[in-house]
């Protein structure tokens, strides 16, 4: 119920700003790539597409960025992991 109140909300204000003309020669698309580039982020791909507003992700790429972040926990639990080892064996003095 709440979600559906958020969703509803947030197209009824893309409704009302969508009507509101742009004052520069900038499309979404381009004021989006600036935003990112502007604060250091650059991985990340900006696809424009026509209608309202949208994340445009499709269930394969959705499920492969998963994936890497899945990856990405694992990698650093176990990086931890051997990081815990090794000051347990400094404490017990077996490191040569």
């Amino acid at each position: 119920m709440l979600s559906w109140l958020v969703s509803f909300q947030l197209k009824s204000r893309f409704r009302k700003y969508a009507r509101i003309p742009m004052n520069y020669s900038l499309s979404g698309c381009e004021v989006a790539e600036k935003m990112l580039r502007d604060n250091g982020i650059k991985d990340v791909r900006i696809l424009s597409v026509k209608g309202e507003l949208t994340d445009h992700i499709t269930q394969p790429k959705a499920q492969d960025a998963l994936r890497w972040a899945a990856y990405t926990y694992v990698v650093a639990a176990i990086g931890s992991l051997a990081t815990l080892l090794y000051y347990i064996m400094i404490y017990m003095g077996r490191r040569n």
